[in-house]
């Protein structure tokens, strides 16, 4: 039975429960944020520190994510080009 969303704004993954007990445990586990949640991005230009933390406010509260450039190469299109490892 579908347990989370991990992303609602976007298309994505979704955890799954196989049993009552499992569902439960899930439901538990978001709820406490120990999910350790990885994304990956591609972003126009470069990015200049290897490692970081981005703080925005976002609908009236604190959005911490934190960064690792993982690499930089070039496209015919959009010029440099960074791909991040991204932890909110």
């Amino acid at each position: 039975m579908p347990r989370h969303r991990l992303d609602k704004r976007v298309a994505g993954p979704v955890v799954v429960s196989k049993t009552r007990t499992s569902h439960v445990q899930l439901g538990r586990e978001f709820e406490e944020r120990r999910p350790n949640e990885e994304y990956r991005a591609v972003v126009v230009g470069e990015v200049s520190h290897k490692v970081g933390r981005i703080v925005i406010e976002l609908e009236g509260k604190e959005a911490i994510t934190d960064f690792e450039v993982i690499s930089t190469f070039e496209s015919s299109v959009d010029g440099t080009l960074t791909e991040l490892k991204l932890w909110p």
